[in-house]
């Protein structure tokens, strides 16, 4: 189980953290990530150039085993090398960085809204307990795609993890 102390100091942590400058450094990055994202020079247009388009299991909220392997086939061999070598170690590292934006947004509406010591204020962590869930979620896509073509209908069930 977790320590409770251990979760009360990263809410701490949180609440010194959230500051004006730590928060319009965070939107800065949080913007000029997104714009990356989504640009040509993307992970995920790389990723998706291997596979003609068929989608990425990271962005689909639910699917059943024939399309994940729908998905994995159309990736191709270089593709599926692309994923696991580069494009998790990409979505290992975004994560942390959105889910801090997203704790310190919620910290400082917390403050506003109920002050620095209200007992709600714990919420500030449940942005990182969602990228637990990231984590997991790329971890069985991982296994997937080192797989393949062997088919692990249990892992794709797993994979599914969205906290």
């Amino acid at each position: 189980m977790v320590n409770k102390n251990l979760i009360i100091r990263f809410s701490n942590f949180l609440v010194e953290f959230s500051n004006r400058r730590n928060t319009i450094i965070l939107i800065i990055l949080f913007v000029l990530v997104n714009l990356f994202m989504f640009s040509p020079l993307s992970p995920m247009t790389v990723l998706d150039s291997y596979s003609d388009n068929a989608g990425m299991l990271d962005l689909d909220f639910i699917y059943d085993s024939e399309k994940a392997y729908d998905v994995v086939s159309a990736y191709g061999v270089e593709g599926r090398r692309y994923y696991v070598t580069t494009f998790v170690l990409i979505d290992t590292f975004t994560p942390i960085l959105m889910n801090l934006f997203l704790s310190v947004l919620v910290t400082m509406v917390l403050r506003l809204s109920n002050g620095p010591k209200n007992t709600l204020m714990r919420l500030n962590i449940l942005p990182f307990i969602a990228l637990i869930g990231d984590y997991l979620e790329n971890i069985f896509i991982s296994v997937i795609m080192l797989n393949y073509p062997d088919q692990l209908e249990n892992v794709v069930f797993l994979s599914l993890i969205h906290i």
